[in-house]
């Protein structure tokens, strides 16, 4: 399943498995015995804490590490009413992914949080994070540092996440320094080799000292940990041999000051809290999230513990390099593989001005209301976005709004230099540029995403969803729905309505059986409705599962601009999908969504 939107940092746009909240009773289930482990598990509990302490909700947790048990675990927090619940680490335990799986298919009333893998159910929400971006500024960082020229990797087990560290790392290093070379070891292999399977290769951290010891000898002088609390065995074996290493999930820049030269921080406290918010909020759409360096995520460590261990000129390298990666001119994939595109500011012509079209229709939360004049207080998410955008490259971008025939012609016409919220086909491929990846349209670079749902009356004596969609009856949709195609291939009656609003009463009068609206926009009604006569009729209505499609839009640009500028484009989207999941754009939300105690919780 494709990666879908969510906006700012680990959650803006985010909604619940259905309109109406249930009650919210938070819960998480670890895997790994050890919860203060000063890495994964600690920080876990401290997000937890945090909610606990900021929104004032008590929470359960439950530890177990039998994979029998953690099944009857988790299916027992199911059954007394827990939701969300907080499902981390399946590279901690492999078949946790499976457990999860199968419980949430057997409650799917019952929200699941997953850290760190996915389950492709709609009622599992997943956080995963780019430890590639970290690891490879560790990487970097470590090759300028390093006299040997030799550095060494340590992980828990060879896991997802595990290679993502791993594989950032080791270009980082190559990045920084072509002739280093990486040496690297994993717990789990030295307790396979051992006939040790009973211990975690997670907490053996006397099997990673081991392991650091051999490197070592080998002539590392640097090591990269990624094992949990293995680590600080190969931690404190580093710093009493006179050697340096770097650490993984929290700071742990002071287990030993002025011996470990950083850590990769993976905001996982944050991540929890946000998510949790973002369900107690009911703002949860997508089902995945990919969190990094953008959006405050993951970073490095810097602290008066390791700040000896860096000179002035390798501090202006690295942040050199850093400052790159937040401009989109560096980007590491999971495997590691690095693509340049050319500091924008030194190499790339800029426009004088970037000329953006958007719809003149109300596309809630993203444009404002209806009409070709911007609403200047509450101007829609796209202005929001490109005014974030505005501050960063120094170019003005003027937005002007227009019906959609009009924009088409003026992009063809160059009139407008790009097009917000192009959906990607290919008549629209024909006349505009998109952001593309080995020739095929790049999702990750869109800039938004809308979820198209069906609703129905609970009281139906015959449930819509028990009949093929073209016997179902009649279909409502508002006038210009991005699904009229898909509508339209299901071969059922379709009928126009005004609005979305208007299509609510034709659906609460009986006039229609189903009716086709966008989860953010039909969200938005019923809460302003509540209390009023209208919106206790709307208790009636309910989506039926699943929804219907994801629309994803772009920003698109004209020929002529991308032939004349087609490096500072390339940036534009870079910056843009960045910037979509930002902590600045999560404040910026809030005048749609009215949120509470967010806006402060990226900064250190």
């Amino acid at each position: 399943m494709p990666v879908r939107l969510i906006l700012p940092v680990l959650c803006l746009l985010l909604f619940p498995f259905g309109l109406f909240a249930a009650d919210f009773k938070p819960a998480i289930l670890l895997n790994s015995a050890t919860v203060v482990d000063k890495s994964f598990n600690e920080s876990l509990y401290n997000g937890m804490e945090l909610f606990r302490k900021k929104r004032e909700v008590d929470y359960q947790m439950a530890v177990e590490t039998d994979i029998g048990v953690y099944r009857q675990k988790l299916k027992g927090l199911a059954e007394n009413g827990y939701s969300p619940i907080v499902v981390p680490g399946a590279q901690v335990q492999p078949r946790v992914q499976q457990v999860v799986a199968e419980v949430a298919g057997d409650y799917p009333g019952t929200t699941f949080i997953a850290i760190d893998y996915r389950v492709d159910l709609p009622n599992v929400f997943s956080v995963l994070f780019k430890e590639q971006e970290g690891s490879f500024l560790a990487g970097y960082l470590a090759a300028l540092v390093s006299p040997s020229n030799v550095l060494g990797f340590i992980g828990g087990s060879d896991s997802p996440v595990t290679r993502r560290f791993k594989n950032g790392f080791r270009s980082g290093i190559r990045f920084g320094n072509p002739e280093a070379r990486l040496v690297e070891a994993y717990v789990n292999d030295a307790l396979v080799t051992a006939g040790d399977r009973n211990a975690s290769p997670w907490n053996s951290p006397g099997v990673a000292a081991k392991l650091a010891k051999a490197q070592i000898l080998q002539g590392v002088d640097i090591i990269f940990t990624a094992a949990g609390s293995s680590g600080l065995g190969a931690m404190e074996f580093a710093a009493d041999s006179g050697k340096l290493s770097i650490g993984a999930e929290q700071n742990q820049n002071g287990v030993r000051p002025g011996k470990i030269l950083t850590s990769v921080e993976k905001k996982l406290d944050q991540a929890v809290f946000i998510a949790l918010l973002s369900h107690q909020k009911g703002r949860w759409i997508t089902r995945v999230k990919h969190l990094g360096l953008a959006q405050g995520a993951i970073d490095l460590a810097m602290d008066e513990h390791s700040r000896s261990l860096i000179t002035p000129d390798v501090m202006q390298k690295f942040e050199t390099v850093k400052k790159r990666m937040l401009s989109g001119a560096i980007v590491v994939s999971e495997f590691g593989v690095v693509s340049t595109v050319g500091d924008p500011a030194a190499e790339a012509p800029l426009p004088d001005s970037l000329v953006v079209g958007v719809l003149s229709r109300e596309m809630f939360p993203f444009t404002s209301s209806e009409g070709e004049t911007i609403d200047q207080e509450k101007p829609g998410l796209i202005a929001d976005l490109l005014s974030l955008l505005n501050q960063d490259l120094g170019v003005t971008i003027q937005l002007t709004r227009k019906p959609y025939q009009r924009l088409i012609q003026d992009i063809e016409d160059n009139e407008v230099d790009a097009i917000a919220m192009l959906p990607y086909d290919f008549h629209h491929d024909s006349i505009s540029e998109f952001p593309k990846k080995n020739q095929k349209i790049d999702i990750g670079r869109r800039l938004f995403t809308e979820r198209w749902v069906l609703f129905h009356k609970r009281e139906e004596a015959e449930p819509a969803q028990s009949r093929p969609m073209d016997k179902a009856g009649p279909i409502a949709f508002p006038a210009g729905a991005s699904i009229l195609p898909l509508l339209q291939k299901s071969g059922a009656k379709l009928v126009e309505t005004p609005s979305l609003y208007s299509g609510f009463e034709m659906l609460l009068h009986g006039r229609v059986p189903l009716l086709a609206g966008t989860e953010l926009h039909s969200a938005r009604i019923i809460k302003e409705k509540e209390g009023t006569p209208f919106g206790l009729v709307l208790m009636n209505v309910e989506k039926m599962p699943p929804y219907l499609a994801d629309k994803h839009y772009y920003l698109a640009f004209s020929k002529e601009f991308y032939s004349r500028y087609s490096l500072f484009a390339e940036q534009v989207w870079n910056r843009l999908a960045q910037l979509r999941e930002s902590p600045a754009l999560w404040e910026a939300s809030d005048k749609y969504f009215e949120l509470e105690e967010v806006d402060d919780a990226f900064e250190n």
